[in-house]
């Protein structure tokens, strides 16, 4: 009888690898941007910036990291939802200069839905809305934005802005009842509006030094909300205690109405009969109190106003700073760009001279092989080797303005080479140029033969038809002096 003993541990093994194969792609997700060294590679970034808490939110809530992958709008099946994406962002761009604000806010919408991770959709949409004065559904689109887009800085560019707009109003609605204005209220903010959609969302290594910045401006925005918060409700129990102080003195104005009648009433029976000094000391205590009151109101509301000037004193320090940390990147981004553009002029230099190099090279081949055909011209010459030397020029070649046949000249120069005892022709000082698709070769010809001894400036002009060099024939031909 067979044990099933090791059926089982077959089975059981089995399974094990079935459920390793099914979560390894998990497992290689969760490891991925830690263990990954591949250059290009489009991994998830891990970003924990999370949508800024109004003053009055109920809760606090936790940082939570989100993995976001960049989409490949290069890939085929996406072609299709790129071009309708650029087509709607188009049209409600159009709307947007037309003025025509809610078609404008309808296709926005539409696209955010349809392409929750693309930002400028969100970008344009809360421009809108703060062009608009509605800038609360600007500041809850930009936070929309930021939580499905968080690697774009122009989120929390435009975030800022708007948040200063809802700030201003804060401070001048807080402030109102103590008649006092320290600004207008903000009836709308102007954001940049982008023009086109941004086809390349990769996102590398590069990207996470600017994604640890927004998030330190993240963490620095809260701490001013809180103080923010905090600062609305003092000056909120301030306004209260303002409205009682107000109260009491408007009843001792009016305490003080009814003692100025009651002492036109007395000074009215004084005229008749006698002064009633009693009233008149029951009137300057009345004045001293209203007088005092007075006081103490002046010196609570400059105690008010100096403690709201050390709030934007603050405020104005972190921003500051945080304006300070924008140019040092700036800065350091300029330098890295300078420092990319001394880099690629080098390289454009280096391959320039590389060129520069091959083609004097490439002349320097050229030239030696044009003055080796012109040797070998001289020397078939030299021989007296009519078929060689007369292989040496085109086919059908007759000399220019000559009149004879090609038949006719190539008797000719037979006779010429064969009816010397002895033909010796030298060439030296060779100039080489290229004419189009041609080349002319000058040298110095020394011509010496039983019958005549002759130096003159001689040009070959060579055709190699499209082909190499080495087989060009000569075309052209003449004395120069």
């Amino acid at each position: 009888m067979v044990s099933n003993q090791p059926i089982r541990y077959i089975l059981i093994a089995a399974v094990l690898l079935l459920v390793l194969w099914w979560q390894w792609p998990n497992m290689v997700e969760r490891t991925g941007p830690e263990n990954s060294e591949e250059e290009g590679v489009n991994r998830p970034l891990v970003s924990a910036i999370q949508p800024i808490e109004t003053a009055g939110a109920a809760a606090k809530r936790d940082a939570v990291a989100l993995a976001l992958q960049s989409p490949d709008l290069d890939a085929g099946g996406d072609a299709m939802s790129l071009k309708q994406l650029r087509n709607g962002f188009s049209e409600a761009r159009q709307a947007i200069d037309d003025g025509r604000t809610q078609s404008a806010i309808r296709m926005l919408g539409e696209l955010i839905e349809q392409h929750p991770r693309q930002v400028e959709p969100y970008i344009n949409l809360a421009s809108v809305y703060a062009a608009d004065g509605q800038l609360a559904q600007a500041r809850q689109t930009l936070m929309d934005g930021m939580q499905a887009n968080k690697n774009y800085a122009m989120l929390f560019t435009n975030l800022q802005k708007v948040h200063g707009a809802l700030a201003a109003n804060a401070y001048q609605t807080a402030l109102a009842e103590s008649g006092e204005s320290l600004a207008d209220a903000v009836d709308s903010v102007e954001l940049p509006i982008i023009d086109a959609v941004d086809e390349s969302t990769r996102f590398g290594a590069a990207n996470l030094a600017t994604l640890q910045q927004l998030e330190s401006y993240k963490r620095q925005l809260d701490t001013v909300n809180r103080e923010f918060a905090q600062t609305s409700s003092e000056l909120a129990d301030t306004n209260t205690k303002l409205a009682e102080t107000d109260a009491q003195l408007l009843a001792a104005n009016n305490r003080n109405s009814d003692l100025q009648k009651r002492l036109q009433s007395s000074e009215a029976e004084v005229n008749a009969n006698s002064a009633d000094q009693e009233l008149e000391a029951k009137l300057a205590v009345a004045e001293q109190r209203i007088a005092s009151l007075q006081v103490e109101h002046k010196n609570e509301l400059a105690r008010l106003q100096q403690d709201y000037q050390q709030q934007l004193d603050n405020q104005s320090l972190v921003a500051s700073q945080l304006a300070s940390q924008e140019q040092e990147r700036q800065a350091r981004e300029q330098r890295e760009a300078e420092a990319n553009r001394l880099a690629a002029a080098r390289a454009a230099e280096r391959r320039q001279q590389a060129a520069v190099a091959q083609a004097a090279r490439a002349k320097q081949e050229r030239d030696q092989q044009a003055i080796a055909l012109v040797k070998s011209w001289a020397e078939a010459w030299s021989a007296q080797q009519v078929g060689n030397y007369v292989s040496h020029y085109a086919d059908g070649y007759t000399p220019p303005g000559s009149g004879i046949s090609h038949a006719a000249w190539r008797e000719q120069r037979r006779i010429r080479l064969t009816n010397k005892s002895f033909i010796q022709v030298a060439v030296d000082d060779f100039d080489v140029r290229q004419l189009d698709e041609r080349i002319s070769v000058t040298f110095s010809q020394h011509y010496r033969s039983n019958t005549m001894d002759d130096t003159i400036r001689k040009q070959l002009i060579f055709s190699a038809n499209g082909g190499a060099i080495s087989n060009a024939k000569i075309v052209g031909e003449r004395v120069l002096r």
